[in-house]
């Protein structure tokens, strides 16, 4: 079970589909922070400043925005030691297998595609949380 007092970091390009995953981790329960970024170059200077440091628990990040894709964010997630066993979850609204197998190589907690039903991605939330925390 998560805890219900996470910190998230959403990443999207997109205002609306910020607010629309802002408004299902709310209906799902969760009550901690929820940081936001309309790109992943300014979401990876968010982290870099230590005094974020530790206050980010999960990450949701869009993959294909115009300055740097989600995949640039995640590589860094990974290398950094404050962050690296952060679940990280794409949502894409592009099903591309090559993508998706970039996205795994590069340390991916999961891979969601856009629109989504709130029962399926609250279900990828918790396997997220589970998969990373066991690993």
């Amino acid at each position: 079970m998560m805890p219900i007092d996470l910190n998230f970091l959403v990443v999207d390009d997109s205002f609306s589909i910020r607010k629309a995953v802002k408004t299902s981790l709310k209906k799902f329960g969760f009550e901690g922070k929820m940081y936001e970024s309309d790109s992943a170059l300014r979401a990876r200077d968010f982290l870099l400043l230590p005094e974020n440091f530790d206050k980010v628990d999960f990450i949701i990040c869009d993959y294909e925005m115009p300055e740097a894709p989600g995949t640039f964010l995640l590589e860094f997630v990974r290398n950094s030691e404050v962050y690296r066993t952060v679940p990280f979850l794409i949502l894409s609204a592009v099903n591309n297998k090559g993508m998706i197998l970039e996205a795994i190589t590069k340390g991916v907690t999961s891979y969601m595609l856009k629109p989504w039903e709130d029962d399926a991605f609250k279900a990828k939330l918790e396997a997220s949380w589970v998969k990373r925390r066991n690993s």
